[in-house]
């Protein structure tokens, strides 16, 4: 039975509605629209949240039928993807991340400012540390040993014999940097003054190594250079002291330092200070250099050699990274805008291949923007999938990464996916979506349906438009795939001038093993003579071509002494800043170091004979100008010596920088702590290890045999920072190239498909393979070229940024651009031959059938 109360045909729906109680909206004077129900609002939120949860559900579905596509996607996304977050994460650690200590915004970093004062540049003598604490500017001050890496420890006792490297470091370091030892407690007063008790604090790492984590290792001794030391801290395993201060080291071990001895070894100190919260760094300088100056009045015989220049932390620890880190930044958004230009462009090509689909949503009802929005939907679920691929692809390469201990870039070990890499993992897939999605989108929901119905849009000017969109979406990513291999060509054709540089020896088949004295190889003819029967011992093993005894490798240690000319009509104030190195007989030879003049030592130049000294090339010139120095006197280290020998010129401190004043004394005439056994072998270094080992042990037998390094070991070192920033430009332009040829190719190939009925149709009336084939192929080119020349132009305005990162070739290298048009228009003739190919092959009459 119909209800009296619903209208009739024709009639108008009354007004009038009874609420719960039974009364109308007259009655109470209430409109419907005033009834308690869910707001408008709140309904739209429904609708929307409903209407995207059905657009999800479909893209999915369609992602799957087509799971070719999706695969594919997914994989130049998650390297797009990934290559940004693992690159962040780098420059997050390297470059943004505060340093791991405590407030360090107010922590500075004081050298010495002395302009000759060389490769000790950066430490200063113990009086300017004491000056310096009567600064009002500082909170408080603090140094340790900045060469610490040389003071090594023979850890016996336990196990087999090690040799460690140890930190000396002032009582107040730890706490001004904020750090406490995770097991026991910081030195004492008495522990860091002159003749206290031995304590060392430990690493986390050698807790863990030698002596198994043990929590109740704490006051237990252990035996460092023949000494009983008493353990009384653990360092946290987040403190990585070598990380900030000492790059591609290792620290084991921190031992206090002792003022007394540190003035006796003169500029050795690395001072740290945190400033007052009303100090700045300006107002900080004022004060020291005041200081500074007082302390030269003071001691009138230094002259200028003392100074304190102020920088932050941050900015020294970070500062030689910077241009290189930002470079790979830079580099990596070129590598994911290339990765969206490929992506827009599979999206356009499958978009063309859902004309009809779309068409039948369209006449069925759906709006343009609800079509945007499926399109749009489908990309940010494609990112999301690439975005969890890029992620763990990112895990894997930051742990990479930070296993590289050879690697002399600051902080490396510590980087890792944190929440702020998650965040640019987040940014990028939703930053990609929309730029690889938006132009599919906008195009999808313009179609035309009653053209797309008929599929009759073959010649349409829509489908001009796409070709002419999928065209500059492939030019644009040649471009930048241009400026990515212009840059890691310059980059690399650096390095290999670089590695050919003449460093005045030969590392080829040369190493290096610590062999550090003890108290109990006695001192002077005692000591001289161990160190002798070792060598022997060494020089006895087959296979060895010459062994000798050094105290700093070339590409290793920094050290500068003062040096003047001794006579007639020479100022007394005439010093010079010198590398020293203290040699045996024979290490000239054993280094391939060539002797320009005179000789090299021999066994007669001993502890009670005359002093001895030789210098390289730049010396001889500089010091005695158009004179032959061989048989004069130079004054070194307080003492005059006599020019035996002029030798050729040693890049020590990095290929990159010239060899400066050098000079090379007898180890039988000049005491050094810390030793390295050179050996130059007929084979590989490396294949004689252990034959070397037990040569020296036969000499004494718990005489730690540790820190192999080969000399291209040191090489590959100093020049470390330089390979990684080019071994990843290199990838990513690797990334890029592959990333241009399959857009060339999907490009190509689409376009060869689209026009099937037109090569038949040529073919029929007589064109011949060769014809067909030489067609695709120049169109292909053409776009490469105009890639190409985007790029080339883009490449010489930006490479000049690079110029301070280039050794032995100029930003507009001419074989660099060279070599990078080749390799684009190869690409682009190798992404054009196959699809050419295939049209070369289509039968006239099919294609004529099917078009």
């Amino acid at each position: 039975m119909r209800d009296k109360n619903r209208p009739t045909r024709g009639q108008a729906a009354s007004p009038i509605r009874k609420d719960r109680s039974g009364r109308t909206g007259r009655e109470t004077g209430l409109s419907e629209f005033r009834q308690p129900g869910p707001s408008s609002g709140s309904v739209r939120l429904r609708s929307a949240f409903e209407s995207l949860k059905q657009d999800v559900r479909f893209g999915l579905r369609t992602l799957r039928k087509d799971l070719g596509f999706t695969i594919a996607a997914t994989l130049i996304l998650g390297i797009g993807i990934g290559a940004n977050t693992a690159v962040f994460s780098v420059v997050n650690t390297v470059l943004l991340r505060p340093l791991p200590f405590s407030d360090p915004d107010r922590l500075v970093w004081i050298t010495n400012a002395h302009p000759e004062a060389g490769p000790s540049a950066a430490t200063s003598r113990v009086s300017t540390f004491e000056a310096l604490l009567n600064a009002d500017s500082f909170e408080q001050l603090t140094s340790f040993d900045a060469f610490f890496i040389k003071r090594t420890y023979s850890f016996t006792g336990r196990g087999e014999s090690e040799r460690l490297v140890g930190a000396g470091i002032a009582q107040n370091l730890f706490p001004l940097l904020g750090v406490k030892p995770d097991l026991g407690r910081n030195f004492t007063s008495e522990e860091s003054q002159l003749n206290g008790r031995d304590a060392v604090i430990l690493s986390h790492g050698l807790w863990e190594r030698r002596f198994g984590a043990d929590p109740a290792i704490i006051g237990a001794a252990v035996t460092l250079n023949d000494r009983p030391f008493t353990i009384v801290g653990v360092m946290p395993q987040s403190f990585d002291f070598a990380s900030v201060f000492a790059p591609a080291t290792q620290v084991d071990l921190f031992t206090p330092l002792i003022y007394d001895r540190a003035r006796i070894r003169g500029n050795m100190l690395a001072i740290i200070g945190r400033l007052k919260r009303e100090a700045s760094l300006t107002s900080a300088q004022a004060e020291c250099d005041s200081l500074i100056a007082r302390l030269q009045q003071e001691h009138p015989q230094w002259g200028d050699r003392y100074g304190a220049r102020l920088f932050d932390l941050a900015d020294h620890v970070r500062g030689p990274m910077r241009q290189g880190v930002l470079l790979l930044w830079s580099a990596v958004g070129l590598v994911l805008l290339i990765v969206c230009a490929n992506l827009s462009n599979l999206l356009l090509t499958r978009a063309a291949a859902r004309r009809k689909e779309i068409a039948v949503r369209r006449a069925l009802g759906a709006g343009r923007a609800r079509i945007a929005r499926q399109l749009l939907t489908e990309s940010l679920l494609l990112s999301a999938i690439g975005a969890v691929f890029g992620l763990l692809l990112a895990i894997g390469a930051t742990a990479f990464l930070a296993d590289l201990d050879s690697i002399k870039v600051p902080l490396l070990s510590n980087i890792g996916i944190d929440s702020a890499a998650l965040a640019v993992t987040l940014l990028a897939s939703i930053s990609s979506a929309l730029l690889a999605g938006l132009l599919p989108a906008f195009q999808g929901s313009r179609l035309e349906v009653n053209p797309a119905l008929k599929d009759a849009s073959r010649g349409s000017s829509e489908g001009k438009r796409q070709a002419f969109m999928r065209a500059s979406l492939v030019v644009s990513e040649v471009a930048l795939a241009c400026i990515l291999l212009v840059g890691a060509g310059l980059l690399l054709r650096s390095f290999v001038h670089l590695l050919q540089v003449d460093l005045g020896f030969r590392p080829s088949k040369a190493m290096a093993l610590r062999v550090d004295t003890s108290p109990r190889h006695g001192k002077g003819e005692q000591r001289t003579d161990f160190l002798r029967r070792v060598v022997e011992s060494v020089r006895a093993v087959p296979g060895v071509d010459s062994a000798a005894i050094t105290d700093a490798l070339p590409l290793d240690r920094n050290r500068s002494w003062g040096i003047r000319p001794l006579g007639k009509g020479i100022a007394q104030e005439d010093w010079k800043s010198v590398f020293v190195r203290m040699v045996s007989e024979g290490f000239i030879e054993t280094m391939g170091i060539p002797i320009i003049a005179g000789r090299e030592f021999t066994q007669h130049d001993r502890a009670d004979s005359r002093k001895v000294l030789l210098i390289n090339q730049t010396t001889a010139r500089l010091l005695w100008p158009g004179k032959d120095p061989i048989g004069r006197l130079a004054e070194v280290g307080g003492r005059a010596r006599e020019i035996v020998g002029i030798v050729g010129d040693v890049r020590h401190r990095g290929p990159e920088i010239g060899s400066g004043f050098e000079a090379y004394m007898p180890i039988t005439q000049a005491e050094s702590s810390s030793l390295d056994l050179v050996v130059r072998t007929s084979s590989e270094p490396a294949a004689m290890l252990s034959s070397l080992r037990q040569a020296i042990r036969s000499v004494d037998p718990v005489l730690p045999v540790t820190g192999f390094r080969s000399m291209g070991q040191l090489l590959d070192r100093s020049v470390s920072p330089r390979r990684f920033v080019m071994s990843l430009l290199g990838a990513f332009a690797a990334i890029a190239f592959g990333l241009a040829l399959l857009g060339i190719y999907g490009v190509v190939s689409y376009s060869v498909g689209r026009r099937r009925a037109e090569i038949g149709i040529r073919m029929a009336l007589g064109a011949s393979v060769v014809r067909v084939q030489s067609q695709v192929i120049r169109e292909t080119l053409r776009l490469a070229a105009m890639g190409i020349v985007l790029g080339i132009l883009a490449s010489l305005a930006l490479s000049r940024m690079m110029a301070s990162m280039l050794f032995g070739i100029s930003a507009t290298d001419a074989l660099t651009l060279s070599a990078a048009v080749v390799c684009l228009a190869a690409m682009a003739a190798v992404a054009g031959y196959l699809p050419a190919r295939r049209a070369s092959k289509v039968d006239p009459a099919s294609a004529l059938r099917s078009g």
